[in-house]
């Protein structure tokens, strides 16, 4: 299987897990960038109610997108803690009732699950720079959202599946190996989406932004986000199928300096950019 090592329980006062400061450190990075995240939200404010016009679809969508990335910072932040508690030995009442296997299996989910949160967040600005092309180009879409609302519903739907099955069947060990391929997946199809339809966006409002906003520099943040954000993406993705495709052997550390490229690296990128 392709269940990440377990370190052996650490005698009473001896030496604490040697993964517990990397933790410790991520989850207050993940959790400072939650309270960056929550701050930006109350600051923007609602957007008004004078119609649906495309600058009110604008803020809407952005302050979507920052609650989003509020939520997906806050539920990796727990996880982290929560894995730091596995970490520890944290006396937890409910694990006591689970065998070693079931025990894994919680952990693989709480440790993969935020993963598909943050593909959702960023999944958000896929769909705005997609929305902002096909109006540029006078091509009605009007299914979009409704599309991309059923596909986010349908990965967790798969998810939500696949743990389902791997508890009922005890194959506890291949929730790991399935999480993680779908999560490369994902991450691969997010971080084309992304590079297409940013720089078809790049392009589109060059001449708009020279013109109407010399000061904003638009062409330059959305380049920004462009580049960062896929390659960020790309990175993890392409480091998760090579495990699905049993090409590499997953370590906690290796895991959570992805976590921190795949999940972190953009939600900052991005929060600044939109700031």
């Amino acid at each position: 299987g392709m269940e990440l090592p377990r370190p052996p329980p650490h005698a009473l006062g001896g030496a604490p897990a040697p993964m517990a400061l990397p933790l410790e450190a991520a989850a207050c990075l993940f959790g400072c960038t939650a309270l960056f995240a929550g701050r930006a939200w109350l600051l923007m404010g609602r957007p008004g109610v004078a119609g649906a016009s495309p600058i009110n679809t604008g803020l809407q969508m952005r302050r979507s997108l920052v609650a989003m990335l509020l939520v997906a910072n806050l539920v990796r932040c727990m996880a982290l803690i929560a894995e730091l508690c596995f970490e520890e030995h944290v006396h937890m009442p409910f694990m006591d009732r689970l065998d070693a296997g079931q025990q894994g299996w919680v952990r693989d989910l709480v440790a993969l699950l935020p993963a598909i949160v943050f593909l959702s967040a960023f999944s958000v600005v896929v769909l705005f720079w997609a929305q902002l092309h096909y109006t540029t180009t006078i091509v009605p879409l009007p299914l979009l959202d409704c599309l991309f609302v059923c596909v986010n519903i349908a990965c967790y739907l798969l998810v939500a599946a696949i743990a389902v099955c791997t508890f009922l069947l005890q194959a506890y060990s291949h929730l790991r190996e399935y999480m993680i391929c779908i999560i490369g997946f994902l991450n691969a199809i997010v971080a084309l989406s992304f590079l297409h339809y940013g720089f078809t966006v790049v392009s589109e409002l060059a001449e708009t932004a020279r013109k109407k906003l010399p000061g904003k520099r638009l062409t330059h943040r959305v380049m920004i986000l462009s580049v960062v954000c896929p390659l960020s993406l790309l990175v993890r993705g392409a480091w998760y199928i090579a495990w699905g495709l049993a090409l590499g052997r997953p370590s906690m550390s290796v895991d959570l300096a992805l976590c921190l490229v795949g999940e972190w690296l953009p939600s900052v990128v991005t929060l600044v950019v939109l700031s």
